[in-house]
């Protein structure tokens, strides 16, 4: 039994490597879904940054993956995984603003952001919450929502996110658009 398991994890490393060398995609979506680790030992974990490779996986998964009832329970496993590494890692620093209220209308539109926020954040070394990684996971929570539509539903938000996109707007959204999203209204009694 030994014997297999070795064999057993030598070929999902084996896939696992030659995935990430062939493509440059995340193993998890070629191979056809991650392995998420377990939450309770990410959060007793003194060491974080040693999950950021399963936290890549996941993040990659959830953007690339069809949201079907074949994936629901793993989209969650893998989605709450990816938070609680976002909440604990210093990879990455999201101050989470006006630009997402359209994507609250649905959460794995939301949780398409955070992934692709993670990836932002990982590829460019760079933990700070700027406008390019807000336009970047915006981008890709468009995206997802196209590629999903059918299942999701038409939301109006999204509707005028990518309406915005295909106009190359998305700039004026993340400077104008946002901002004024959440911005106080005066109320005066007259």
């Amino acid at each position: 039994m030994k014997t297999l398991l070795s064999k057993a994890t030598a070929i999902a490393i084996s896939a696992f490597t030659a995935a990430q060398a062939n493509t440059g995609v995340a193993p998890s979506a070629q191979i056809g879904m991650p392995l998420v680790p377990s939450i309770e030992k990410l959060q007793a974990s003194t060491n974080p940054d040693s999950y950021d490779v399963a936290a890549m996986r996941c993040a990659h998964w959830l953007l690339e993956a069809p949201q079907d009832e074949n994936t629901e329970d793993l989209r969650d496993e893998a989605s709450r995984f990816l938070v609680a590494w976002m909440d604990l890692t210093d990879h990455i620093t999201l101050s989470l603003g006006n630009e997402i209220y359209p994507l609250m209308e649905n959460r794995e539109v939301l949780v398409a952001y955070l992934a692709a926020a993670a990836i932002y954040a990982m590829d460019a070394q760079s933990s700070v919450y700027s406008t390019s990684m807000q336009f970047h996971s915006l981008w890709a929570a468009i995206n997802y929502y196209q590629s999903n539509r059918d299942r999701i539903g038409s939301l109006d938000g999204l509707e005028l996110l990518t309406k915005l996109r295909n106009e190359g707007r998305l700039d004026y959204y993340l400077t104008t658009i946002a901002p004024m999203l959440a911005s106080p209204v005066a109320y005066t009694e007259e």
